[in-house]
């Protein structure tokens, strides 16, 4: 079978959607679950894709990113196409100077911006209106080098809530923190190249929403005060 094969079997299974405000501006978020098999309650993911995506997520050297690019593009086209009135395939997409999918067009149009997140088996959305946004999705995996990272990139005072986690609840305190500064990386635009960059000011400057994904994973979104963000 090929990748191509393998990607037109697969199927996004909505899992949950979760509505709240950031700084007063609507925050949506959306899960869905990662899987081949028949589309009976879900979407099949190349129904939603161009075929130039298609095609390049067939491309890929790695099966697993290939079908993790295709779902979470088949996820944001779904979403994105009901809000501008269009349909997935026909949705206009480019990517913005910090190297983020963004809606073709005027910048800010429909005041939207959004940000994709996968891992294992499932997809995160994240989407506001009039605020820069972020999210990170991880499934709760531990690896030997976990504590060499959080020495590396954690603040003195991340690192302090790990050490006061309780027992057991290590890893997910660890994921939490990473999640939360991976998904404030993917606000400011930097990526993974500014997750160890100060992040003083939560609560004024950004603020932070728990995703909740299923058993296993932990998930973050990050949004930023409108006024601290030239760029929406």
């Amino acid at each position: 079978m090929t990748t191509k094969d393998a990607l037109t079997g697969l199927v996004l299974r909505p899992l949950r959607t979760a509505e709240c405000t950031a700084f007063g501006r609507p925050l949506t978020t959306w899960v869905a679950g990662i899987a081949a098999g028949p589309p009976a309650g879900g979407l099949r993911v190349a129904d939603a894709l161009p075929e130039e995506e298609l095609e390049q997520a067939a491309g890929m050297a790695d099966p697993v990113s290939a079908g993790h690019f295709a779902a979470g593009r088949a996820l944001l086209r779904t979403v994105l196409a009901r809000r501008c009135g269009t349909t997935p395939r026909r949705l206009a997409l480019h990517r913005d100077a910090c190297g983020r999918p963004a809606l073709a067009g005027a910048p800010g149009r429909h005041g939207l911006d959004f940000n994709l997140s996968h891992s294992g088996g499932y997809a995160a959305l994240a989407v506001g209106r009039g605020i820069r946004v972020g999210v990170d999705l991880e499934a709760l995996t531990a690896r030997s080098h976990l504590d060499a990272i959080a020495r590396r990139v954690f603040d003195p005072a991340e690192q302090e809530l790990l050490r006061r986690a309780p027992q057991g609840r290590e890893l997910q305190r660890w994921y939490r923190i990473w999640t939360t500064r991976e998904a404030l990386a993917k606000a400011r635009g930097t990526g993974l190249r500014g997750i160890s960059h100060a992040a003083p000011g939560h609560g004024s400057a950004w603020l932070r929403r728990e995703l909740r994904v299923a058993h296993g994973y932990l998930g973050t979104v990050v949004a930023l005060r409108p006024d601290k963000d030239r760029r929406l």
